[in-house]
């Protein structure tokens, strides 16, 4: 079967989010799932469930508010 690159972006994305819903499932909560929590928004800044899982990760590991708003502005300034 051919595939086009645009097949294979398709399926990454899928992968992407894949991943995202194991980790969601396990409820593991590190800077490691904080990263993958930020290409998730990045590729779809729209899905709420992502923003939502990024808070309480940022309220239980106790992570710099600060930095986070920065990051915030960033994607606000992307979309």
């Amino acid at each position: 079967m051919y595939c086009s690159s645009e097949n294979i972006a398709d399926y990454w994305i899928i992968d992407a989010f894949a991943h995202f819903r194991a980790v969601l499932l396990k409820t593991e909560k590190s800077t490691r799932v904080m990263s993958l929590l930020e290409d998730r928004i990045r590729l779809n800044p729209a899905n709420y469930t992502v923003w939502q899982y990024q808070r309480v990760c940022l309220t239980q590991l106790d992570l710099d508010l600060k930095q986070e708003m920065r990051y915030l502005d960033d994607i606000i300034l992307e979309s």
